[in-house]
This record gives structure tokens, sequence and C-alpha cells, in this order.
């Protein structure tokens, strides 16, 4: 017997006919284990069950259950004095399982792209190499713009807004002999005051904006990426003409680009333990129990 028409129709369609893992059908108590997971995450230490039951949307019975099998696997635990719950040990191995196969910069090159097809800005992702900040992926906006920047260009220290963030973020060790050799080319001078005042206006605003500084008529937003330990990996940076980062449009760009780097900081472990700068609030609203 040949197939019916709806059933050739479904076969023709091919990956169209696939659901989307959010789509597909899964088990539902394995996700309810994972939002009690998520919510002891979520808490700064050991929860009472009434607590974390609440948390979770949940009876306090059913809490119960669901920590006694995360228990067994290793992925919560209860102290024995206090009887709070807490996350396990199991979690840090699986944890550190996928730190050591996460790779940062291409994660950074990926989310480069969607940043780019977000905001139609040209976007840029730079690490730091022997001769300072190194760009290692371009990708073009529209319009495209016409710029002497291009893959392997390398970025000035004082600047570039990507160039800021690395000076702003890196040890002064790494950056000193760059640095010194950048001011003593100048034609002008800069105080060393002028330069404190860069790094900490990056490190209090969490990016770097440049304006008509490099080439008349163009401006720039760059943001860090940090690792599992803190340290400054690469910048995720876009490049736009200065109407663009006139008015409403620049806070929309900066928060597209802190968006971008924060995203993939968090997929790589990054979280702030610095409660008193004002990139914690941010920390907490954006990245903490994010899907």
């Amino acid at each position: 017997m040949s197939p019916s028409r709806g059933c050739l129709n479904r076969l023709s369609s091919g990956v169209a006919e696939r659901k989307t893992p959010s789509e597909a059908q899964g088990i539902q108590s394995l996700e309810t284990g994972v939002a009690v997971l998520k919510a002891l995450a979520a808490n700064d230490g050991p929860m009472t069950l009434t607590a974390l039951a609440d948390k979770a949307g949940m009876p306090a019975s059913s809490c119960r259950r669901y920590l006694l099998s995360l228990m067994r696997a290793g992925l919560a635990k209860q102290d024995g004095r206090s009887g709070r719950y807490e996350l396990g040990s199991g979690l840090l191995k699986l944890g550190l399982q996928a730190l050591s196969r996460f790779d940062i910069v291409g994660a950074t090159i990926d989310r480069a792209l969607l940043l780019r097809d977000e905001t139609q800005q040209t976007t840029v992702v730079s690490v730091f190499g022997e001769r300072g900040p190194t760009i290692i992926g371009w990708f073009d906006g529209t319009p495209r713009l016409i710029v002497n920047s291009h893959f392997g260009s390398i970025y000035s220290l004082l600047d570039t807004a990507t160039g800021r963030v690395f000076l702003a973020f890196l040890p002064a060790a790494e950056t000193r002999p760059l640095l010194t050799a950048e001011v003593k080319s100048e034609t002008g001078v800069r105080l060393p005051a002028t330069i404190d005042e860069i790094v900490a206006t990056v490190r209090r605003d969490m990016h770097s904006v440049i304006l008509d500084e490099v080439v008349p008529g163009l401006g720039a937003i760059a943001a860090p990426v940090f690792d599992a330990q803190g340290s400054l990996a690469c910048t995720i940076a876009i490049i736009m003409r200065s109407p663009d980062l006139q008015g409403g449009g620049r806070t929309t760009l900066v928060n597209a680009v802190q968006q971008a780097a924060g995203d993939v900081s968090k997929s790589a472990g990054f979280v702030s333990v610095d409660k008193k700068r004002s990139l914690a609030q941010w920390l907490a609203e954006t990245w903490r129990m994010a899907p």
C-alpha cells in the first residue's frame, strides 16, 4: 500500500517537521527536579525545606522527594546540624567537565554573529596578542563600513574601545610595555591621570565607547568576556556610524553589546562576587537563573 498524501507531505518537508527541543515532549519530573536545583543555585547559601519549596513553587512534601533523589545522585546535600539543603559536589564535577569542553573564543565569535544580526552593525571579536588587541573575528553590518580595520588588525590600547577594555581588565604587567611604547609614540602628551580615568570609567561601566576619536563619523562600543575565573578572555564590539550613537540609540546598542558579552561569560561559568559594583545588579538580573 502506498504512503498517504499526508505522510508524503511530512516526508518531503524533512527538517521542517522536526520539533525543536523546547517543542518536543520531555520528562516533566526531570524538569521539576532541575527547577529545584536552580532554586538552590539562586540562593546565596543553604536553604530550609520550607524556603526552598516556596522558591521552587511546590509543596514541601513534593520538594522533599525531589531532594532525596538529587542527594542520591550527589547533586544536592543536607547539612547534618542545621538540616538545610545545599548544592552537592556532583554538580561541581559536572560543571568542571562542561567548562573543560567550552571554547570561549569560539562561543564569542558565534555570539558576535548573532549580535550583528540583531543590530545590523559591524561586529568584532578581539584577543590580546603579543602586539596588542588583535582582531580574530570581523562581521560586516548593513550598510558595510569602509574602514581600515580587518581580520588580523592590531588595535591601540588607548584610542579604541576594544583596546580600553583590555587596558582596564588585563593585569598591568601584560599591558604596561605596549602602553609605554604607545604613549611615547603619541605626538601629544598623555598624563597618567588621564589613563587612570579611562581605566576607571571602563571598569565602572563594564564597557567602553569611542565616538569620532579614531575615524571621524564612526563610533564603537566594546565589552569584556570573562572566563570562569574572572579573567578577561576576549572582547566583543560593534562599530557603527556616529549618528547611530545619538540619543536612545546609544543605550540600546550598549545594552546589546553587554548582553552578548554577558551571555558568553555566563556560559563560561563566570559569576561576579563583587556586590558593591554596579555590575552586580546587572549580573543578578540578567544572568542568574537565566534559561
